[in-house]
């Protein structure tokens, strides 16, 4: 804490840094929309479940990072009724239609490398909420990770 402030933790920083550079790497080095592609459908979808998940979580304090920031409340309506991570899906499916539309091995690395990263970040948000946020070690034990009924 800083001045009375929590700020998060370096490998926070470094986890949404990677984050976001692999996205942008995948958006400036092909095309975002190729309408010859049916991978338009499901960037719609992510772009739809990622507004939806938004919006939902608003009022609970948003935080791109992984801290739970004071005064924030467990959600578990809209799309956090059946899945705990929305937007980790929604960046998911996104990757996955901009690697559809513009296939390229570098691209496919990054994406890799973007879903190792979003994966090691689920595991450590969720270590964070069960210790910090009231009622989540519950909801994660009625709730899928990322994809219903499957994970």
């Amino acid at each position: 804490m800083i001045g009375g402030k929590a700020y998060p933790a370096l490998s926070s920083f470094l986890l949404v840094a990677m984050q976001i550079a692999c996205l942008i790497v995948l958006m400036i080095t092909g095309p975002v929309f190729n309408f010859e592609s049916s991978a338009i459908y499901l960037l719609f979808f992510s772009l739809f479940l990622g507004s939806w998940a938004i919006m939902v979580m608003l009022p609970s304090k948003l935080n791109i990072f992984p801290e739970v920031r004071k005064g924030a409340t467990l959600i578990q309506k809209g799309p956090y009724r059946y899945i705990r991570h929305p937007m980790y899906l929604s960046l998911i499916l996104l990757m996955i239609s901009l690697l559809w539309m513009h296939f390229a091995w570098y691209r496919l690395l990054i994406s890799i490398l973007l879903l190792i990263d979003l994966i090691i970040k689920i595991e450590y948000e969720e270590r964070i909420l069960i210790r910090d946020l009231a009622g989540y070690k519950t909801y994660k034990g009625v709730t899928y990770r990322l994809v219903p009924c499957v994970y």
